[in-house]
């Protein structure tokens, strides 16, 4: 991710190449949501003895931009895109695919952490680059599409979630074939237990949940996946815990498979010896090697 030239002049033509063009209502929607994260980071100041801090927002200008780039000559494989729910609340998520003509198209939504923004073109978790583009080359190499969903950000409700997920399906369902059987949803730590919440929400909609790390023995008024267990159907669900989590203990993953073994839900659990935080990048091959596994 390296430019070399006037990457001031880039920006400025990237936006005057796409205030002259047509667009229909959704595309001009994604076009606003796209240059709004490219002007945002474009304006941090960073002090000149913070070269990390530098360096992780050159490396966002970059990424931005070239993927605005890409969606003003048709040929972008990440991007930003906007949606409208059926109450009028609009709100972003980042699509990718690797071919969009792709028939029938596997997905997997990833629901994220507790986040402490109201904006997803403001968050950090966009500009989280280590672990999206992670995630689009462990996507590519098992064929899936991937919708990453903010879930509301600070204001995240079990409720609100279903209702931007089906936008974000609907939207990307009026636009790619998008296999409607094979929707798979994914989170890890807090995003895990969002993730399993939503089983209980449509548990028709999800051919399978892979959760890393998962607070299955606590939450908020949303519930407590233990004990929404019931109404999760037979949606497989594929558990990873390291032994020397702290943040969510292994606790919550070996009590939460015994109980969905009880209940007759197909589940399967890895343990490992990790912590809350891992380093390598391949850690998420887990969902996509459980999901691939499903989806053949």
């Amino acid at each position: 991710m390296i430019y070399k030239g006037d990457f001031t002049e880039l920006t400025a033509h990237l936006k005057d190449s796409i205030a002259r063009m047509k667009h229909n209502d959704r595309h001009e929607a994604d076009f606003a949501s796209a240059i709004k994260r490219m002007d945002f980071v474009n304006e941090l100041y960073i002090e000149e003895n913070f070269v990390s801090i530098a360096n992780y927002v050159n490396r966002n200008r970059v990424f931005w931009s070239y993927s605005l780039y890409g969606m003003l000559h048709g040929n972008a494989s990440v991007q930003f895109m906007a949606y409208r729910d059926n109450d009028g609340d609009v709100g972003e998520f980042i699509f990718y695919a690797a071919d969009r003509q792709q028939k029938k198209m596997p997905i997997v939504l990833i629901v994220p952490y507790a986040l402490g923004g109201e904006s997803m073109v403001e968050d950090t978790y966009s500009g989280n680059l280590n672990q999206i583009e992670a995630e689009i080359s462990l996507a590519q190499k098992h064929g899936f599409a991937v919708a990453w969903i903010y879930a509301g950000g600070k204001n995240y409700a079990a409720r609100k979630t279903e209702k931007e997920i089906t936008a974000v399906l609907n939207r990307l369902q009026s636009e790619f074939d998008i296999d409607s059987r094979r929707i798979y949803v994914a989170g890890s730590c807090e995003g895990g237990r969002r993730a399993l919440v939503q089983l209980t929400l449509s548990p028709g909609r999800y051919a399978a949940c892979a959760t890393d790390s998962p607070t299955t023995l606590s939450g908020g008024i949303d519930g407590i996946p233990i004990n929404l267990l019931p109404q999760m159907g037979k949606v497989p669900i594929m558990l990873k815990h390291g032994t020397n989590d702290e943040t969510a203990p292994v606790e919550h993953s070996r009590r939460f498979y015994a109980a969905a073994k009880k209940y007759g839900v197909p589940v399967e659990y890895i343990e490992t010896d990790d912590g809350h935080i891992r380093l390598y990048r391949d850690y998420y091959d887990f969902v996509f090697e459980f999901f691939s596994k499903l989806n053949d």
